[in-house]
């Protein structure tokens, strides 16, 4: 270790401990509410849970200099899954390398394509 000031900063205060409500996968509107369709940041245990109507997803998550995050999947419930919500949200989280959120909006990106999920 070194002494000194942090080099890299974790965690962004924009982005955590909300309640994010799923409104685009794709470039497709979600038809959703916040209570069925979400992604939460919880910046006390380092995890993300997410829903698409179907399963509760978790995920350990990194946020390095308030932009570049990574999911990694922990534990989930597998019920099967009214539509690809679901499965496309995962394939989100599994891609997405950055975000940007002004506090208000919050959209996950891989590199500099078009937004994989707002």
């Amino acid at each position: 270790a070194t002494a000194g000031g942090r080099l890299k900063k974790n965690g962004n205060p924009l982005v955590e401990d909300k309640k994010w409500q799923l409104m685009e996968l794709y470039g497709k509107a979600v038809n959703g509410s916040p209570e069925t369709h979400y992604l939460i940041f919880n910046s006390k245990t380092g995890q993300a849970e997410a829903n698409a109507n179907c399963n509760t997803l978790q995920f350990d998550y990194k946020i390095k200099n308030e932009l570049l995050v990574s999911f990694t999947p922990t534990l989930s419930t597998r019920m099967a899954c009214p539509d690809n919500t679901e499965q496309e949200l995962l394939q989100v989280l599994s891609e997405a390398d950055n975000l940007t959120s002004d506090g208000e909006h919050l959209t996950l990106n891989k590199a500099r394509m078009a937004p994989l999920a707002r």
